[in-house]
C-alpha cells in the first residue's frame, strides 16, 4: 500500500511568503525511505521553494486539491524547482 503524506505535517505552511522547501523534502524524503513509494499531498496553497527539491525515487507522486489550488513556485530562477 502506498503512503499519502501531506507536506503539512511536515510543516509546510503554503502561504506564499514561507520558504516551505525544507519542510516539502522532509515529507519527500520518509516517503521514499519507506521502500514503497507514495504521494506527497498538497494541500491548497501556494508553496514557495527557494531551493529545488530531489527526488530520488521512481514511485513518487505529488497530488493537489485541484488546478490552480495547490501551487509550488520560486521567485528565483537560478535552479530547477524540482530533480527526478
Amino acid at each position: 500500500m502506498r503512503d499519502i503524506v501531506s507536506v503539512k505535517d511536515f510543516g509546510a505552511i503554503g502561504n506564499g511568503s514561507v520558504d516551505d522547501q525544507p519542510s516539502i523534502q522532509a515529507a519527500i524524503n520518509a516517503v521514499q525511505a519507506t521502500g514503497r513509494g507514495g504521494v506527497i499531498y498538497f494541500p491548497a496553497g501556494n508553496y514557495r521553494i527557494d531551493s529545488g527539491l530531489i527526488v530520488t525515487s521512481n514511485d513518487i507522486c505529488f497530488e493537489g486539491d485541484g488546478i490552480l489550488s495547490s501551487t509550488i513556485f520560486s521567485n528565483n530562477d537560478n535552479f530547477q524547482l524540482v530533480k527526478f
